[in-house]
Parts: C-alpha cells; sequence; structure tokens
C-alpha cells in the first residue's frame, strides 16, 4: 500500500474516531488508544512520504545503515569469535593436560604408600605381575584398585632395585606439561628422561631405595603392563 493511500485510511479511522458516541468509560479508553495509535501510525506514513518526496539517495542512504550489519562488520566479528575459540580451546587443553598430570602424581603416590605396607607384611615388594592389568584388583587389599595412566588407559613403568624387587624399586610416568618443576625436583629431565634402563621415556616417578633420576643404579629391566589384554613385555 502507498504511503499517500495510508494517511487517507488513517485520516479517516481518525474522523470516525471523533464522531463515535462516548457512551461508557470503557469505550472512552478504547477510543483513546484508538486515537493514539492511529495518529503515530500516520505521523510515520508522513514522514515516510516526506522521505520519498526528497532525495532518494538521501532516503537509500538512511535505509542502508538500519537494515542491518554490513558484509565488512559481519567478517570482523567472525574473526573476533574464532580467535576467542581458538584461544579458548588451548586452555582448556592445557587445563585438561594439567588434570591428567595431577591424576598420575596422585596414582603414584597411592601406588607408593600401597608398596610400604606390603612391605611391611612380606620383607619385600610386590612382584610385577601383580600390576599386570591396571584397573583390576590384583594387589587388593593394600590398593583396591591398579590405576591406570588417564590418557593412555595403560599401566605405569613400574621397574625393580638389583636382582629382586625387595632392595627398591621406581614407578614412572610421563607428564604432559613438561615444564612442570617437580620433574627436576625429582631428578628427571623433561628432554632426556629419567635415565636408567627404559627409563628415557618418562620424566617423573616415585622410588624406593635410590632417587628415581639415579642413572647409574642397577634398574631391572622394566615391566610395562597393559590395561586392555593379560600381556607384558619387558625394556
Amino acid at each position: 500500500m502507498k504511503p499517500g493511500n495510508i494517511i487517507s485510511c488513517c485520516a479517516l479511522l481518525h474522523r470516525l474516531i471523533l464522531i463515535m458516541p462516548l457512551r461508557n468509560e470503557l469505550i472512552s479508553n478504547t477510543i483513546t488508544n484508538s486515537r493514539i495509535y492511529f495518529f503515530c501510525y500516520a505521523k510515520r506514513c508522513m514522514k515516510l512520504a516526506r522521505c520519498k518526496k526528497s532525495s532518494a539517495t538521501n532516503c537509500s542512504h538512511s535505509n542502508s545503515y538500519s537494515s542491518g550489519f554490513s558484509l565488512i562488520e559481519v567478517l570482523v566479528v567472525v574473526a573476533i569469535l574464532a580467535i576467542l575459540l581458538v584461544l579458548a580451546m588451548f586452555f582448556i587443553q592445557r587445563h585438561l593436560m594439567r588434570a591428567r598430570d595431577a591424576q598420575r602424581k596422585s596414582d603414584l603416590d597411592r601406588i607408593r604408600t600401597a608398596f610400604e605396607v606390603y612391605y611391611n607384611d612380606h620383607r619385600c615388594y610386590p612382584d610385577p605381575y601383580h600390576l599386570l592389568d591396571c584397573g583390576s584388583s590384583s594387589l587388593s587389599p593394600y590398593l583396591p584398585i591398579i590405576p591406570c595412566d588417564p590418557l593412555t588407559k595403560e599401566g605405569y613403568f613400574y621397574q625393580g632395585l638389583g636382582d629382586s624387587y625387595c632392595g627398591g624399586y621406581r614407578i614412572l610416568a610421563k607428564l604432559e606439561i613438561d615444564v612442570d618443576t617437580d620433574i627436576a625436583a625429582v631428578g628427571c629431565d623433561s628432554i632426556d628422561g629419567c635415565g636408567g634402563e627404559g627409563g628415557q621415556d618418562y620424566n617423573w616417578g616415585v622410588s624406593m631405595g635410590v632417587p628415581v633420576g639415579d642413572a647409574n643404579a642397577d634398574w631391572q629391566r622394566g615391566i610395562f603392563l597393559y590395561s586392555a589384554s593379560w600381556s607384558w613385555r619387558t625394556l
């Protein structure tokens, strides 16, 4: 509908409202609200009509800014959202890595405590095959559940000291945050690992008898335990 026709309709309705008899308060309120509505609508129509009578360039220029976002603005917003998403993913990943490292440290501390209780009863540390299947209860009641690495779901690396598992041991894990200060605190290196046979692939651990990172200690060939099957291999 053209603006001129709209104005004519508004004026006609406005006149009809003016000549309607006011019989009660409800009708009066309704008429008042209608008059206000049509007055405002007619005013908008008149404004649009004046715009069309004036320069068409000015009208189109004004409408272009009120119609929505430009392509450049959309691209800028998308770029900012993409950057924020990448940063969020980076920090979330780092947070997950730190959480898994904290779980590894907690697991090895619980194993060390259980081993000491076991040693008090048997005067020797557990045979490595007790830890053959991580997630099992083969070392119960000393350790109700054998913990697994939170990322690989495999068992931790276990080495005895000397000819048996009665003189000492070390249990190793690989921390994902290689700048963790606890790596150097136990005598390991973020690049070269913990040294000794089989220890190059791990950078943190717990031990009894000698320090974890003592590369000159008489470490036995380590037992790497799988959680998915009852298989094992020596390194």
